[in-house]
């Protein structure tokens, strides 16, 4: 073990021999026969949900089966990570293995994460409090490297982003306070935020810095509050001590299960644009907040909330609340913190400050799935963002689907696993699909829409030039005119099936319940050609989806659905 955990661990804990749970050996997912826990082989769930559950079984008392999630997530290996019930547990840990009661200290930065005071007093200990400087709410090293030396905490906790504030620490002020530490205590670095920042983690520093752990949690960026999973990175030496005093069951299955859904590639792919939106609604809070007479000041944040400093603190708390709306209050500088909600929540909140008179028109945005026997897919669009994140395993295709959402002027995520052993055809048409029913739903009852994609779109492509228009009008009609030279086109090593083109327009129509048009005018090389077809098609959808800025149906009939229009 290394030296600064034999130093700074209590006596008790290094002596502390481990509880051996039933499963540590084996595991929870064994295909064995458990008899060995006292367990009931008979499960409540079970009856009542008319499947098999296996809520009987104790889990597995290492959530192995997330540790190589965790490991390629945030590149530690599997010894270095420990998986906690919540960061709150990992604090709680931290605070029992090295501090003893009445004897030790650990240190904090006020304003900041509320649960490091809170562990240390139930464990006895004492909080020394560095506050933050009053000028960006960044670390005073001076004061902490000074309290590192004449009082000697165990545990130092460092918040970056932090919370209440918002703000991300200084990399070399947080550096100059691990570096004083050395040998003297041991650094944490809560990273509760960090998915929200575009910055390296501290946990790729753990070699150069073992006495520095790192906390994760699934609470924020992947939605998971009420699953309670937190994750400590640190040496393997500091995960074992964590271990031994850890509880013999922490993580539930369904909490496992849980993560292991939730950081699932295709997942995090849409919560990645999703997340995106979020923060182009925290900026967009940031300034219409300071139009209210009732905020003085609004701190500059990097996370998923807002921190600003109001003129009456309870009154502005009781407004919202009459309202129907909760923010927390904080006790310094009539300051409230609140999280950014959905478009539509934060509109509501604007509203009751009286900076909104009526609802801001919300983003048209839709989610489609589809799972069957050959490919597994998951597709978000946004109608009024912009960018792509498209991951098919074919790489023309790939190319293709990136110029449907450039040149149609949408946001598309779209990820797909298929059988492509047998070739493309599953995996193109139910791209088709889940794109056709995303684009379907984003679009709703199409008030305020063009509807129409002109048919004097031509869009030329090197040698070729293709014609293209679009009518969602709510019937699906495709008419696809041309014919390329050869069966295949060669690209990226992938053979893509140029029958899969008019096939893909013609799923994407009965889907989308839209009349596509292409006509191939002239050509000589395949993908030129295939590129025009779906470019042609963009710009035909882009005009067709755009906002005319009134709110009616573009239809005589008074009616616009897939039944009639």
């Amino acid at each position: 073990m290394l030296e600064i955990f034999e130093k700074l661990a209590r006596p008790a804990v290094l002596k502390l021999k481990p509880y051996d749970s039933a499963r540590s050996q084996i595991g929870a997912d064994s295909d064995l026969i458990l008899l060995d826990a006292n367990e009931n082989p008979i499960s409540a769930a079970d009856i009542m949900t008319n499947r098999k559950t296996n809520l009987n079984r104790y889990p597995d008392p290492r959530a192995g089966a997330l540790l190589p999630i965790f490991s390629r997530l945030y590149g530690v290996d599997a010894a270095s990570i420990l998986v906690t019930l919540g960061s709150d547990q990992g604090i709680d840990l931290l605070c029992r293995v090295f501090c003893r009661e009445g004897v030790d200290k650990i240190l904090a930065t006020p304003p900041t994460f509320g649960c490091y005071k809170i562990s240390a007093e139930l464990q006895g200990c004492e909080t020394i409090a560095v506050p933050l400087l009053e000028d960006g709410f960044q670390l005073d090293v001076k004061t902490i490297i000074e309290k590192i030396n004449t009082e000697n905490p165990k545990i130092v906790f460092l918040c970056s982003p932090n919370s209440p504030s918002g703000n991300v620490m200084k990399t070399e002020d947080i550096e100059a306070v691990i570096k004083a530490a050395a040998d003297k205590a041991i650094i944490i670095v809560d990273e509760a935020y960090a998915e929200f920042v575009d910055q390296p983690s501290w946990a790729k520093r753990l070699d150069e810095f073992p006495h520095m752990a790192v906390m994760r949690t699934m609470s924020k960026y992947y939605g998971l509050a009420g699953a309670r999973c937190g994750v400590m990175l640190g040496h393997p030496d500091l995960i074992d001590l964590l271990r031994r005093a850890i509880a013999p069951y922490p993580i539930p299955s369904t909490t496992i299960d849980a993560v292991k859904e939730a950081l699932n590639p295709k997942a995090i792919a849409i919560l990645d644009q999703k997340n995106r939106i979020l923060i182009e609604e925290r900026k967009r809070l940031e300034e219409l907040l300071l139009q209210s007479d009732e905020v003085l000041k609004v701190y500059p944040s990097e996370t998923n909330f807002i921190l600003f400093e109001t003129k009456n603190r309870d009154a502005f708390y009781n407004k919202l609340k009459k309202s129907g709306i909760i923010v927390r209050k904080y006790s310094a500088d009539n300051t409230i913190r609140m999280s950014v909600g959905l478009k539509e929540q934060n509109d509501l909140l604007l509203m009751a400050l009286g900076v909104l008179d009526a609802p801001q028109s919300q983003d048209r945005e839709a989610t489609a799935a589809r799972k069957s026997k050959e490919t597994e897919i998951v597709a978000c669009v946004n109608l009024d963002q912009q960018g792509h994140n498209i991951s098919t395993g074919i790489g023309f295709f790939d190319h293709m689907l990136q110029q449907l959402s450039k040149h149609g002027g949408f946001a598309l995520t779209l990820t797909c696993t298929g059988d492509l052993e047998t070739g493309d055809h599953h995996t193109v048409e139910d791209c088709a699909i889940v794109i056709g029913q995303a684009l379907a739903e984003a679009l709703g009852d199409k008030r305020g829409i063009n509807r129409y994609g002109s048919g004097e779109i031509k869009l030329a492509m090197d040698e070729a030039l293709v014609h293209g228009a679009v009518d969602l009008s709510g019937r699906a009609v495709c008419s696809f005119k041309g014919e390329f030279k050869h069966a295949y086109i060669d690209s990226d090593g992938t053979n893509f099936a140029t029958e899969m083109v008019p096939h893909f327009f013609k799923t994407l129509s009965d889907y989308l319940g839209a009349a596509i048009h292409v006509d191939i005018l002239k050509g000589e090389n395949d993908h030129h050609m295939v590129e025009g077809c779906f470019k042609a098609v963009a710009k035909s959808l882009g005009q067709a989806i755009a906002l005319t800025g009134g709110d009616e149906l573009a239809s005589t009939k008074g009616v616009f659905d897939r039944a009639a229009s």
